[in-house]
This record gives C-alpha cells, structure tokens and sequence, in this order.
C-alpha cells in the first residue's frame, strides 16, 4: 500500500495550513499592498473583497476550479 498522501489529500492539508495562517496572510497581503507604490487598484480595492480573495486561496472544498 502506497503510503504517500494523494492529491485530495495534500490538498486539503495545504488549505489547512493556508486556513490556520488566514488573519497573518491577510495581514501581510494588506501589508505588502500598502508599501508597493506601484500598487494602484490595492487603495481602490475595497477591503471585504480582498479578504474574500484571500478566503478563496486558504479554502479547499475539495473542487478544483
């Protein structure tokens, strides 16, 4: 029996990771969006979409889209 996790599997433990790190990668996307002076649409971005984008990388429903 192959003892290494398969695809499904890996992941899931990747989102949980991502998911158990949400508020610091938030923190730290917002972060990085401020000090990139290059960075036009961050300012205009609102915030609830930028955490629903950062929701839609730290979550896995087991859908690959």
């Amino acid at each position: 029996m192959d003892s290494a996790p398969n695809f499904d599997e890996q992941l899931s433990a990747l989102a949980s990771y991502l998911g158990a790190r949400r508020e610091a990668i938030l923190r730290a996307w917002r972060k990085a969006i401020d000090r990139d002076p290059e960075m036009t649409t961050g300012a205009s971005l609102p915030r609830a979409q930028l955490d629903d984008h950062i929701l839609k990388v730290t979550t896995f429903d087991g859908h690959l889209n």
